[in-house]
C-alpha cells in the first residue's frame, strides 16, 4: 500500500488518513439512490451506514469494497474534488428521516488513519412530524478544513463536494474537553484561553473547528437527548431548508429549526416567519452560541 503522501498542519488534515470520502448529495428522499466518492490508498475497505437518532442503528453495509486512490485537486475546498462514484446505496421507502452517518474502514494503513465518516440526511418523504429539526450543514462547510482552507482560515468559497475534516462527524466520546466553550462545573474556573480544548485536539490531529460545528458537537447531543426523550423529528439540513414549508404550514405543528452556531439559522427564517402567518401560530426566536442556539420557531 502506498503511504499517504500528504503532511499538512493540524487545521487541515486533507489525507491525513489513508481513506477519504464525502457523498454526492447532503439529503436523499427514500427511493432515492445515494453516492459515496471515495479515494482510498488501501486496497480494499468495508463500508457501514448507521441511523444516528437515540441510538446508532445499521441501515445498510458492504465489505471489501476496491479501493482507488484520486488525488485532490489543488482547489478542493472551493471547487470539490470531482472524485468519481464509489458505492451507491438505494435508501428503501422504509428508512427513517434522520442523519445516517457512513463509517469507511481500511483494511490497511497506519494505526489510527484507518477510517473516514462522511454522511447524509434521509429526508421525511410521505413522513410528517410535529417539528423539525435543521442541521447546519451550511456552518459546517463554512469551518471545513479539508483540501486547505475555510471560510474563517482565509478562504472565499468552499465546496460539499469534498470530505469533512476529521472529528466533525464523529469521534470518541469526552465528557468536555473536545469544546471550545468548554461547559464549567461549579467552582471550577474557565478555560478562557481554550488551553484544554488545544490540549485534546491537537494530539489527536483534529482540526479547530471541532470545538463550534459539526454533527457530533452540537447536533448529535440535542437528536440523542430527543429521540430519547419521544419526540421526533424531521431533519433536513440547511441547503433544502425551503423544503419544509409544508411542515410549518400546519396549524398544530412546531417547528425547531437549528443547534449550533448563530448564522447557520440566517437562510432558514423567510421559511420559519412565512409559517408564523398560519392561522393558530405565532414566531418565536432566541439567540445565541452554543449553549443557548439560534432557533427559529413555530408554535401553537
Amino acid at each position: 500500500m502506498n503511504q499517504p503522501s500528504i503532511e499538512r498542519g493540524a487545521d487541515d488534515q486533507t489525507f491525513h488518513d489513508v481513506i477519504e470520502a464525502y457523498c454526492g448529495a447532503l439529503s436523499y428522499a427514500p427511493g432515492e439512490t445515494a453516492t459515496v466518492h471515495v479515494s482510498t490508498h488501501a486496497a480494499a475497505y468495508d463500508v457501514v451506514v448507521e441511523r444516528w437518532g437515540g441510538e446508532r442503528t445499521i441501515a445498510w453495509a458492504a465489505n471489501t469494497v476496491p479501493g482507488t486512490f484520486h488525488k485532490p485537486p489543488a482547489d478542493a475546498d472551493a471547487n470539490g474534488c470531482g472524485w468519481p462514484t464509489s458505492i451507491e446505496i438505494p435508501i428503501d421507502e422504509s428508512w427513517q428521516s434522520g442523519f445516517h452517518l457512513i463509517t469507511l474502514r481500511a483494511h490497511d494503513g497506519p494505526n489510527g488513519r484507518r477510517v473516514a465518516h462522511t454522511g447524509f440526511v434521509v429526508r421525511a418523504g410521505a413522513q410528517r412530524q410535529r417539528a423539525v429539526l435543521v442541521l447546519a450543514t451550511n456552518t459546517w462547510n463554512a469551518y471545513n478544513t479539508w483540501g486547505g482552507k475555510s471560510l474563517y482560515t482565509g478562504g472565499h468559497q468552499v465546496s460539499f463536494r469534498r470530505p469533512w475534516a476529521r472529528g466533525m462527524l464523529d469521534r470518541p466520546e469526552v465528557e468536555r474537553d473536545d469544546r471550545k466553550s468548554r461547559p464549567v462545573h461549579t467552582g471550577e474556573e474557565p478555560d478562557d484561553g481554550g488551553f484544554i480544548f488545544q490540549e485534546y485536539r491537537l494530539p489527536r490531529n483534529y482540526p479547530s473547528a471541532i470545538g463550534s460545528t459539526g454533527w457530533f458537537t452540537h447536533a448529535r447531543r440535542f437528536v440523542e437527548w430527543a429521540e430519547r426523550d419521544g419526540r421526533c423529528l424531521r431533519r433536513p439540513t440547511s441547503t433544502s431548508t425551503p423544503t419544509v414549508s409544508t411542515a410549518t404550514t400546519s396549524s398544530s405543528g412546531s417547528v425547531t429549526t437549528s443547534t449550533g452556531r448563530r448564522g447557520s439559522a440566517r437562510r432558514s427564517r423567510p421559511t420559519c416567519d412565512a409559517a408564523a402567518t398560519t392561522p393558530r401560530s405565532r414566531a418565536t426566536r432566541c439567540s445565541g452560541r452554543s449553549a443557548s442556539p439560534m432557533a427559529i420557531g413555530v408554535r401553537q
